[in-house]
């Protein structure tokens, strides 16, 4: 997924740089004022522009992230030599452990 954001990244540098955006004179609707592009500009420029690459863009980066942190907690269980059936037992063997304790505790406390 990170190779599709620098792939959409690319094609979007190389349409502003077809377009000439980079010498472009941007003007503030509100105060009149005009100013040089900057990356900002050209990158809000664009997403206005082409709102499915700069969409694409944002949703392969959301789940570059993902897939990134999935397999990097795939990574922590394997070092621990843990599946995700293993570690979602155990997982319910503490929570049940837990709850059999408080409920002994409360009983022992009630019975005193």
């Amino acid at each position: 997924c990170f190779y599709a954001v620098w792939f959409f990244m690319t094609v979007l540098g190389a349409i502003a740089d077809e377009e000439d955006i980079w010498n472009a004179v941007f003007r503030s609707r509100s105060t009149g004022q005009t100013y040089k592009a900057t990356w900002f500009t050209v990158f809000r420029y664009m997403q206005a522009r082409y709102p499915a690459l700069a969409g694409l863009n944002f949703l392969c980066l959301v789940m570059g992230t993902v897939l990134c942190a999935f397999f990097l907690f795939h990574v922590w269980m394997a070092t621990w030599n843990q599946t995700t059936n293993e570690r979602s037992k155990y997982s319910d063997l503490v929570l049940l452990f837990e709850r059999k304790t408080k409920k002994a505790t409360r009983i022992r406390h009630f019975c005193r």
